[in-house]
């Protein structure tokens, strides 16, 4: 046996293939797969720089070495984070299936991937807790929607209509945390993303104006697709923010709204951009001087 497991460690392409073969064999589970990766912790970075092998054969030879070598052998065979990587990529409650939970979990936890999905296996392995309270998982629209759905009451027409607003109204407070830490990814990646949240609540839509962490790029994006209307312009202080506020018609028409502009510019007179937000609003304007005069 050790004249075998000596030759199974020169990661050959034989060696991969005669491996690959046998992880497809009924007599995996005979124990040969976990002397052979407990000897030799380079084993899946070589199978997977190995071309030559089918997207099913790498699963297959993953799934197997999930549920047969013991947590630290996989810990050690993550030397350049292949194995994490691909992990990732998974479906958890797939990869997982017939693998002991608290197995699971501690792989999970010890390699940490960063999953690009979130599936709600909670009425199954629950792998999504160990997920979503460790933040391991990436900033999507779909994720977001799967941890709301699972760990709060708001609907999918309330998120999807304003997910900031809706992340912050659910109660889950490691979301708004991690939202928290990672505002500008969350804007960029779900807010900006979502060309129908358009909605977001007039003090949140606030909020994310005035936070400095996210760029002025995400900032006008936000205002472009808004539908909310800010009553009190003051609230914005920013000078670029405000510009790109005038920019649309996410202002409403009120006499202190266009004072604000004008005084946080410092402008002496009307300039082009305050111009045409009138012109497009010219209704309301006109509602609004007539209303003044007769004051």
């Amino acid at each position: 046996k050790e004249l075998i497991l000596k030759k199974l460690m020169d990661n050959s392409f034989e060696t991969l293939d005669f491996i690959n073969r046998y992880a497809f064999s009924s007599s995996v589970s005979d124990g040969l797969l976990v002397d052979i990766c407990e000897i030799n912790p380079e084993l899946w970075d070589c199978f997977m720089e190995e071309d030559s092998f089918s997207n099913e054969a790498r699963l297959n030879l993953f799934e197997q070495i999930m549920k047969y070598v013991p947590v630290d052998s996989i810990v050690a065979m993550n030397g350049k984070e292949y194995l994490s990587e691909y992990l990732a990529m998974q479906y958890y409650s797939d990869i997982f299936n017939g693998v002991p939970r608290k197995k699971a979990e501690s792989i999970i936890l010890k390699i940490n991937p960063i999953f690009e999905s979130i599936q709600n296996d909670s009425t199954e392995g629950n792998l999504i807790d160990v997920v979503y309270k460790n933040n391991l998982f990436e900033l999507t629209v779909e994720n977001i929607k799967t941890i709301l759905l699972a760990y709060s009451k708001i609907t999918e027409t309330e998120m999807e209509s304003g997910y900031y607003s809706a992340v912050m109204k659910s109660g889950c407070t490691e979301l708004v945390d991690i939202i928290t830490d990672e505002i500008e990814s969350f804007a960029s990646k779900v807010l900006c993303k979502n060309p129908s949240n358009t909605k977001e609540s007039e003090d949140r839509l606030v909020e994310l104006l005035n936070n400095e962490k996210i760029s002025l790029e995400n900032k006008k994006y936000l205002i472009g697709i808004s539908e909310t209307k800010i009553n009190d312009a003051s609230t914005i202080t920013n000078v670029k923010v405000i510009k790109a506020l005038f920019e649309s018609d996410c202002p409403s028409i009120t006499t202190a709204n266009i004072e604000h502009y004008v005084t946080t510019l410092a402008l002496d007179d009307v300039d082009e951009r305050l111009i045409n937000y009138l012109n497009r609003n010219l209704e309301e304007f006109c509602s609004l001087i007539s209303s003044d005069c007769l004051k």
